[in-house]
């Protein structure tokens, strides 16, 4: 059995600036190939598995499921990072998952930009952002202790 890391971000912790150029952006359903290409990139990745089997949408509303929301950060519209907000069962809690940057964008601050940007949506809720990662992904790890979060 795999081992995870579980983080929080406590309440008085205060989120850092962004710095990298680009905003976040709700997915759309234009954006599904791209999320499948990611999604797939990320369980091999970081889990060393194969991805679950994604339905492609064609809804005009990708987000209508308020329990999941996938993002993307744009830079100069080029999609340069992907990440998911899940609304936890437990009522004080969203979970970031799925936190993706593609490779030939990494080190720029994408991912912090995004994991910092996720973060203050979920507070923007009312909810402490939680987030896990596989024990061996040191790179995940150190991104989200940049941002704020703490080993629980």
């Amino acid at each position: 059995m795999t081992k995870r890391v579980f983080f929080t971000l406590p309440n008085n912790t205060i989120l850092p600036e962004i710095t990298a150029d680009g905003a976040l952006h709700p997915a759309t359903a234009q954006d599904m190939p791209l999320i499948t290409t990611w999604i797939n990139a990320f369980y091999t990745e970081a889990l060393n598995t194969s991805a679950p089997i994604l339905k492609n949408t064609k809804s005009n509303d990708l987000n209508a499921n308020a329990k999941v929301q996938l993002y993307i950060w744009w830079h100069k519209k080029k999609p340069t990072a992907m990440g998911a907000l899940h609304d936890e069962a437990d009522p004080e809690t969203c979970r970031l998952n799925l936190i993706y940057t593609e490779k030939n964008c990494r080190n720029q601050g994408y991912g912090k930009a995004l994991v910092t940007a996720l973060a203050k949506l979920a507070r923007d809720k009312g909810k402490i952002p939680i987030l896990y990662t596989e024990t061996s992904n040191t790179t995940a790890q150190n991104l989200y202790r940049s941002v704020g979060f703490i080993e629980k």
